[in-house]
């Protein structure tokens, strides 16, 4: 959170979460990515966090981007926690 926040470093928390490899942190770094524009980086962050927290977002974001590979992926993750028909 500090890299994300203080030193606004979203390539520094990439690898600190590649490094600790710990779901809330790959969600924070998702979360960053996301609010950032990185719409694929994001969606791979939150597949590695195994939350769908944020789907809504995501889905706005992916459609917006036209990222529908990745969207599909995310989806599929989201619909086994996720009950809500935006999902389906």
């Amino acid at each position: 959170e500090t890299l994300l926040t203080n030193v606004e470093s979203i390539e520094r928390a990439q690898e600190f979460a590649a490094r600790c490899n710990e779901g809330p942190v790959w969600y924070k770094l998702g979360k960053a990515q996301l609010e950032n524009g990185a719409v694929p980086e994001a969606i791979e962050s939150y597949l590695k966090a195994e939350d769908a927290t944020d789907y809504q977002e995501v889905i706005l974001a992916a459609e917006r981007e036209e990222n529908y590979e990745e969207l599909i992926r995310y989806l599929l993750m989201a619909r086994a926690t996720a009950k809500d028909q935006l999902v389906d």
